[in-house]
C-alpha cells in the first residue's frame, strides 16, 4: 500500500503503517499532518473526515451474556448497526447447554467484522446472577480502549456508542452514562425514562438529601477500560448489580457524566422483579411536577 499525501508530494510506504483488518494505524506518529488528505485531491471533504477516523478512532467493546432469547437478534443488529466505527461485540455464552440456541438466534445477514462469539463453559447467570458474573470476569480479558455492556433484551439506538465516546473523550471521566427509552416486552415504544436510571440525579421515589438513591441502567455504561478492570468485581451481584455497581464506584471517588441523549432503548418485563410503564409514566409525572418540566440531565453540557 503505498498512500500519497494531499498537501505534499511526501509518500508513506507499507512499513510506515499497520493494518488489522479494519483500522490503518501510523506507526510513526512525527510528521502526522502528512497524513490529512487534500481535499481536491480525494474529491470530498467526507472522503478526507473517513481517512482520519481510520487513524484515531479508539476501539470499543461491548460485551453481552446470552442464553439464547429471541431478543438477542435486535442486540445484535443494534451493534452492528452504530454510527461509531471501530465496535466490536463480544456475545458470550452463558453455558455449553445454550451454544445451539444462541446461533439460532444470531442475526442473518450479519457484519461478522464487528461480531465475536465466545463460550464459557458453565452457567454463570443462574440463581439471580443474570449476566453479572460475566460482566464482573470479562472485562480483565478485553484490550479495547473502552467497554460497554448491554443485555441480551435490550439494544442501543444507532449513535448510542459515538455519543457517549464524545462524552467521555470531552468530561475525562472514568465512565459515562447514556439516558434510556422505555419499551414494552414486544419492542413498542412508551416514554423516555426521566425518573429513575438518571445516574447524577435521584430517583423519583428516593429523593432524600444525603439518604438519595440513584441508579444507572447496566446497558448504559460505556466506561475507560482500566476503570472497569479495576472495578469490576462490584459487579459479582445478583438482583441489582447495576445500583450495588455504582453505590462502590462513587464511595470511591469514581468520575461520571451523562451523554444527555436517550440512546438505550430498555425492555420492560426482562425480570420477574422488572418495574411497568404505569411506574415510568407516573414517575415521569412527578419527576416534570418537581423539576417544573425543566430536566437538568437534559441540558447540554
Amino acid at each position: 500500500m503505498t498512500i500519497t499525501a494531499g498537501l505534499s508530494n511526501t509518500r508513506l510506504n507499507n512499513e510506515d503503517f499497520e493494518w488489522d483488518g479494519q483500522i490503518l494505524t501510523r506507526k510513526n506518529w512525527k510528521g502526522f499532518w502528512f497524513l490529512i488528505p487534500s481535499p481536491i485531491l480525494l474529491g470530498s471533504i467526507s472522503i478526507m473526515r473517513f481517512m482520519m477516523k481510520l487513524v484515531i478512532e479508539k476501539k470499543c467493546v461491548v460485551i453481552t451474556p446470552t442464553i439464547g432469547s429471541p431478543k438477542l437478534k435486535q442486540c445484535i443488529e443494534s451493534v452492528s448497526k452504530q454510527t461509531y466505527g471501530n465496535v466490536e461485540h463480544l456475545v458470550v455464552i452463558d453455558g455449553l447447554e445454550y451454544s445451539n440456541i444462541v446461533y439460532d438466534n444470531i442475526p442473518e445477514p450479519i457484519d461478522i467484522s464487528r461480531l465475536s462469539i465466545t463460550l464459557c463453559p458453565y452457567n454463570t447467570g443462574a440463581n439471580g446472577f443474570y449476566g453479572h458474573r460475566i460482566y464482573a470476569a470479562y472485562p480483565h480479558l478485553i484490550n479495547a480502549d473502552y467497554i460497554l455492556f448491554c443485555d441480551e433484551d435490550n439494544w442501543y439506538k444507532p449513535n448510542h456508542i459515538e455519543s457517549l465516546v464524545n462524552t467521555i473523550e470531552t468530561a475525562k471521566t472514568n465512565f459515562v452514562y447514556s439516558l434510556r427509552e422505555i419499551y414494552t416486552k414486544d419492542g413498542d415504544y412508551c416514554c423516555e425514562d426521566n425518573c429513575e436510571s438518571l445516574g447524577k440525579w435521584p430517583i423519583y421515589f428516593a429523593r432524600n438529601g444525603t439518604n438519595s438513591r440513584y441508579l444507572i441502567d447496566t446497558s448504559s455504561f460505556l466506561f475507560e477500560r482500566q476503570f472497569i478492570q479495576d472495578t469490576c468485581h462490584f459487579w459479582h451481584w445478583g438482583w441489582g448489580g447495576d445500583r450495588h455497581f455504582l453505590e462502590n464506584v462513587k464511595e470511591l471517588g469514581a468520575t461520571f457524566e451523562c451523554s444527555r441523549e436517550h440512546t438505550l432503548c430498555y425492555r420492560l418485563d426482562g425480570n420477574p422483579k422488572s418495574v411497568t410503564k404505569d411506574f415510568f409514566e407516573e414517575g415521569n409525572r412527578q419527576q416534570a411536577e418537581y423539576y417544573k418540566g425543566d430536566f437538568p440531565w437534559k441540558k447540554i453540557l
